[in-house]
């Protein structure tokens, strides 16, 4: 499997570890003050997570003690 296709594939479990695709929306729609209809969430299940918006799940996931996936931010937080 390919880095980016191994990439999606964790950023589609993050997605559901935060709540899934509604609660996503909903998070994105609020921490960036855009409009994130759920269709836009499902494709970046398919896609990856924009990186304009990976800072605020990142927020949200260390409030809820869930771990980030590797590379998810550009970098790797446990090589540091």
């Amino acid at each position: 499997m390919s880095a980016t296709r191994a990439s999606v594939k964790s950023q589609d479990g993050f997605i559901d570890a935060l709540g899934g695709t509604d609660a996503v929306a909903e998070l994105i729609a609020k921490a960036c003050s855009v409009n994130m209809p759920p269709q836009h969430v499902i494709i970046m299940r398919q896609r990856g997570v924009p990186w304009r918006y990976r800072p605020a799940l990142a927020a949200a996931a260390e409030k809820q003690g869930i771990d980030i996936p590797r590379g998810f931010l550009g970098y790797d937080p446990r090589r540091m």
